[in-house]
Formats: structure tokens, C-alpha cells, sequence
């Protein structure tokens, strides 16, 4: 598939209604050299998007939509297509690239938009393909290399290295997008390849919710095969109270309704591998740090943000984890690589309690 961009939008995104767009002054024949560069993301076995009740396995970071309703969360990415093209009708341009250094421009952008036409053997589709407009994108008083052409050295072999005089510079990505938006007559289509990164730009509660969900019910599943199990026994989690009363919808509502989305991510993201931590340690070792906890807690001469009745539950001998909505986050930090490693080592450092 060959693309043909006509367009790119630096995008300021805080709510639909509240959007800047700037367009990029870029000549028709920088627009084709650059369409050359581009990497497209694959969208072969790119799955269908569903919602909760339908599949608790439908996890992947990469969905597909084929036509956006009204009733779909996601609906105003159909709207934020329509903003992109309605920009093409004003005087929107970024005047220079000075502005993105400058600190006192009040234009902020946090996306890039590319305009473009996918051409295939016997398709066209007009679609829009986001980026997230990252810091490092900009350059300042850097020193940047790069080959000339046509100009080596026959007897050494290598080629000319000459340096870009300029002070300031962005580099547009090639590669590593987001999502895309198509229209046609059918209505507004979504791909994402980055879930996580798009919630991230645009802000989407329900789709870093519906994910943490999915996540927390593969604990439980009826299918063996492919349920989540920690440390290397294999261990099975049940979300159940000390007196055995089942708590997995507590546990779910707990997570979705927390104001840290810290928390959220590493429940929706939690892939159950086995390079993860909490996947190459013994259920033995991780008792240990249960028990540290405990020690932890009962210390009068500490500082706690915490109680015994936060600290999931382990039975190592039935090779069982027991969570409720109490110990969410004792258990979320069993979840996350960085902060288990510290609890390994022994440092009583949990900051889903600190950053609320």
C-alpha cells in the first residue's frame, strides 16, 4: 500500500470543544518525498473492539472499529476528524518553528496529525493517522550529522559526513502511530495500534477502565489455558474476603472508580508474562514480602499509610493469593515490575497510596 500525505497538523488536544490546530506550511513536493518515508503500523489480524460482556480476552493493546455509533465512547474521535479537515478553511498556520521553542506561546501541541490517502491496487481511502507530539521532537542548538550523497572517499571506503547548519529543528515521526480515522460512506472507521498511548492523549477514561477490567476478570477465567497466574507455582488469586464472600465486582468498581490513573494502568496493562517479576519469582518469595508488610504495619515507630487489612492474603501451601477491594493497591504493586522489585529488595515504597 502506498500513501500520499497532503497534509500535517500540530494539534493541541484538552476536550473536543477545546482544541487548537496549527497546519505545517510544507510545498506539495516535500509532502511526496516525505510520503516515502513514511512506515505504516500492520494491520493484519488488527481485532474488533468489543465491549466487556462480550469477550474478557479481547485485551490487546490493538483494535479496529469499523464504523463509530453515537453510543461508543470513542464516538469523538469522528468529530475530531471533522475539526482536522474544517481547518483546511482557515488561516491556521504555524507561522515558524519558533513558535514551539518559544515559552510564552500559549499553542502547547500534544499531537501530530497526518493527512493522507491510502492507495491500494484498487482502493483509496482518506484517512488521518495521529502521533503524539513528544518533547524530544524538538531540537535546539544541537549539532546534527548526516551523509552526503554521491560523496565517498573510493580509496578509504567511507562516506562524506556533513553537518546541518540550523539551530532549531523538529523532527517529524515516520513511524509509530497511535491510530487512524478514515470516512467514507459508511461512516467514521478507528484503528489503533497504541491503546494505552491513546488514552493517554486523548484522555479516554472508559477505554483505560474497560481495559483494567478485562484484566482483573482473566483472574478468575473458567478457561485454564488462559488465565492469569502468578510466580513461578503458578499460583491461582481469588477475589474473596478473610470470611470467603466473593468481592470481584468490589475489586473492579474500586479500580475504576480511583482518581489514580497510575493505578488504572497497571491493572490495564498487566500482560502476565513471564519476563514480569511477579512471573519469575518463587509464591514462597513473595510471602516474604507479605510478611514484611505485616511487620511493616504493626511497627508503632512507623509512619503508615497503610493497614494489615490492605495486605493481600497468601495460602502457600493451596498455592492461592486472596485480594479484595482493601488491598488493591498492596496487590497492584505485586503487579508492576518496578515497585515489586523494590519491595524485594526491601524497600516499603508503594505509590499508588502517595500520589493521591
Amino acid at each position: 500500500m502506498k500513501i500520499d500525505i497532503s497534509g500535517v497538523y500540530l494539534v493541541e488536544y484538552k476536550k473536543i470543544d477545546k482544541m487548537k490546530i496549527k497546519k505545517l506550511y510544507l510545498e506539495n513536493d516535500e509532502l511526496r518525498k516525505f510520503s516515502q518515508r513514511i512506515i505504516m503500523p500492520s494491520q493484519k489480524k488488527l481485532p474488533y473492539f468489543d465491549e466487556i460482556s462480550d469477550s474478557i480476552f479481547s485485551t490487546y493493546p490493538r483494535f479496529k472499529v469499523e464504523e463509530l455509533d453515537s453510543a461508543n465512547y470513542l464516538f469523538f474521535l469522528s468529530k475530531f476528524y471533522d475539526l482536522i479537515e474544517e481547518s483546511d478553511d482557515e488561516d491556521s498556520w504555524l507561522n515558524s518553528l519558533d513558535e514551539l521553542f518559544e515559552k510564552t506561546n500559549d499553542f502547547k501541541p500534544n499531537a501530530i496529525i497526518y493527512k493522507l490517502t491510502e492507495i491500494g491496487e484498487e482502493t483509496r481511502k482518506e484517512c488521518i493517522y495521529i502521533s503524539s507530539f513528544k518533547k524530544n521532537m524538538l531540537m535546539e542548538d544541537k549539532t546534527i550529522l548526516f551523509r552526503k550523497k554521491k560523496k565517498k572517499d573510493k580509496d578509504l571506503g567511507v562516506s562524506e559526513i556533513s553537518i546541518l547548519d540550523r539551530t532549531k529543528i523538529f523532527v517529524l515521526p515516520e513511524e509509530g502511530f497511535v491510530c487512524s480515522i478514515e470516512k467514507s460512506e459508511k461512516g467514521t472507521g478507528l484503528k489503533v495500534y497504541k491503546a494505552i498511548e491513546l488514552d493517554k492523549l486523548f484522555k479516554i477514561d472508559a477505554l483505560i477502565d474497560d481495559y483494567a477490567e478485562k484484566k482483573i476478570r482473566r483472574f478468575i477465567s473458567d478457561e485454564e489455558n488462559r488465565k492469569f497466574k502468578l510466580t513461578k507455582e503458578k499460583a491461582d488469586v481469588y477475589f474473596k474476603d478473610t470470611s470467603g464472600n466473593d468481592k470481584l465486582n468490589e475489586v473492579i468498581e474500586e479500580v475504576k472508580s480511583s482518581k489514580n490513573i497510575n493505578l488504572k494502568k497497571t491493572y490495564a496493562t498487566f500482560s502476565g508474562r513471564s519476563t514480569k517479576t511477579i512471573q519469575k519469582i518463587s509464591l514462597e518469595r513473595l510471602n516474604g514480602v507479605i510478611q514484611e508488610l505485616k511487620l511493616y504495619a504493626k511497627n508503632p515507630q512507623k509512619e503508615h499509610y497503610f493497614t494489615i487489612d490492605e495486605i493481600p492474603r497468601i495460602d502457600t501451601k493451596e498455592k492461592q493469593i486472596y485480594v479484595d477491594e482493601k488491598s488493591i493497591k498492596i496487590f497492584a504493586a505485586m503487579l508492576n515490575n518496578e515497585i515489586i522489585q523494590k519491595l524485594l529488595d526491601g524497600t516499603i515504597e508503594i505509590p499508588y497510596y502517595q500520589d493521591e
